[in-house]
C-alpha cells in the first residue's frame, strides 16, 4: 500500500531528492510505490526488452520508472508527479527534458502483491487527465491484463494495441 514517507515538502525538494525506488509526489506528499518483488521486476524487465527491440517499428522510446508531471502546481493544488512502471514516448522526444511533462503515448502499470486496484486506477485517471490515451495494467500473479481509457477499465481478451504498439498478454505472461 502506498504510504506517505515524509511530511509535506516542496516540489523543488522532491525533484532534487533521490528515492530508491522512486516515489510519486501528490499534493506535497512523497508516496511510496509498491515494488521490489521478483514477479513485478521480471515482468518489467520483459516489457522494457520488448520496447527496446521494437523501438523503431513502434516509433517509441520505452522508459521504466520515469518521473512524469501529471499536474502543474496552481493556486488551488500542488504539483503532482507519478512514476509509471513504464511509459512510451515518441522517438522524437526532446531528451534534454529530464522530467516528462507531456502526455506519453502509453503508460503501463504492473500490479504488485501490495497493490490495490483503486490505487492503480487513481494513477490511470491521473494519466488520462494529462492526455495519455491509454494505460495498460498487467497482473503477473493472476496473468490478467487490462486497458484503462476514457475512465473505463476493460479486461484484455486479445492483443493490446495502442498506435503501433502491440502486446499479446498470453505471449507476455508465457515469458514469465
Amino acid at each position: 500500500m502506498a504510504t506517505a514517507i515524509e511530511l509535506p515538502i516542496s516540489e523543488e525538494q522532491y525533484l532534487t531528492t533521490s528515492y530508491h525506488p522512486d516515489c510519486d509526489f501528490v499534493d506535497g506528499f512523497v508516496l511510496e510505490r509498491p515494488a521490489g518483488q521478483f514477479d513485478h521486476a521480471n515482468l518489467q524487465r520483459i516489457l522494457v526488452g520488448l520496447f527496446f527491440v521494437n523501438a523503431k517499428a513502434w516509433g517509441v522510446l520505452g522508459l521504466p520508472e520515469q518521473r512524469l508531471r501529471v499536474r502543474a502546481g496552481t493556486d488551488r493544488a500542488a504539483s503532482k508527479y507519478r512514476v509509471p512502471d513504464l511509459l512510451a514516448l515518441p522517438l522524437t522526444y526532446d531528451r534534454s527534458r529530464q522530467i516528462v511533462q507531456m502526455a506519453p503515448l502509453l503508460c503501463i502499470e504492473i500490479v504488485s502483491p501490495d497493490d490495490r486496484m483503486p490505487r492503480i486506477l487513481e494513477r490511470c485517471w491521473d494519466y488520462f487527465e494529462l492526455g495519455v490515451p491509454e494505460t495498460w495494467i498487467f497482473d503477473p500473479e493472476t496473468k490478467r491484463a487490462f486497458a484503462a481509457a476514457d475512465h473505463v477499465l476493460t479486461e484484455a481478451s486479445a492483443v493490446l494495441k495502442c498506435g503501433k504498439i502491440e502486446i499479446d498478454p498470453v505471449e507476455l505472461f508465457a515469458m514469465l
